[in-house]
């Protein structure tokens, strides 16, 4: 029988300080069937909704379902060229959507997602959601923004202490829904018992800072404590966004592939 890591997930959305409404959205699916585990794995998604009242939230939401759905009804070959189907197929549907009536004229949404298939992490990103690997007390950012701000730093116009404070930090480059057809970044991580993987929002990022994250990992709380006090403090540095979060804590293996951490 094979054995696979134990995944204990702390996951928490929140509407901020600031904002009226939460256009954050979150998600994941851990089969109870060893053959569909065995050949799709553990699937963790966060996105950021964009467009206004109700359009980035629908945007957020929408993506979430139809990556999940899509996912594990594919017969793809790879982790890879699955999520990649997916992720095409929520991008057309928001981008049709978005072509319809007026209030949604400007639907998008960013996408972070996370594929565990027994000790190999597979990420899809697609905007500034982050994924994050915590290993010891280092922590590690995974996926590269798509953002404005990213982009000029990259080019050495400004620098990261500059970025986190530019007027245009929040404009994003590359987003589901603004385009018939999208492409995502991918990254393979080989990943080991007493990891922490993170996926979050920029709501959370933006105020937390990574130093942080791996400090306040290292306190006896469960992941879903965890979450709980990484929003609270997001909300007393002004939650000027909403703030999303999912942690997930990599265990030793279990032989009973059933038996698995909500």
């Amino acid at each position: 029988m094979q054995e696979e890591l134990r995944i204990t997930v702390g996951a928490l959305t929140d509407v901020g300080q600031v904002r009226d409404h939460n256009e954050d959205a979150l998600g994941y699916h851990q089969p109870r069937e060893r053959e569909v585990l065995a050949e799709r794995g553990r699937l963790y998604l966060v996105a950021d909704g964009m467009g206004g009242h109700v359009a980035g939230e629908v945007a957020s939401e929408c993506v979430v379902k139809t990556v999940t759905a899509s996912y594990y009804e594919s017969h793809a070959q790879t982790v890879r060229q699955g999520l990649s189907e997916a992720i095409q197929q929520a991008n057309t549907i928001l981008y049709e959507a978005s072509s319809g009536e007026e209030s949604r004229r400007k639907m998008a949404t960013t996408l972070v997602g996370a594929v565990l298939l027994g000790r190999q992490l597979h990420v899809a990103n697609i905007g500034d959601s982050r994924a994050y690997l915590l290993r010891g007390d280092i922590i590690r950012q995974l996926t590269e923004d798509h953002s404005f701000v990213a982009e000029l730093v990259k080019l050495g116009r400004i620098s990261e202490e500059e970025a986190a404070s530019h007027p245009q930090r929040n404009v994003v480059t590359r987003a589901l829904g603004t385009q018939p057809t999208v492409e995502a970044d991918f990254y393979e991580e080989a990943i080991q018992p007493g990891d922490t993987v993170i996926l979050c929002t920029d709501g959370l990022w933006g105020e937390v800072s990574e130093e942080e994250m791996a400090q306040m990992a290292t306190q006896p709380l469960n992941p879903k404590e965890m979450a709980s006090e990484w929003v609270a403090l997001a909300n007393q540095r002004g939650g000027p966004d909403n703030i999303t979060v999912m942690i997930l804590q990599i265990g030793e293996p279990s032989l009973l592939a059933h038996l698995l951490d909500q």
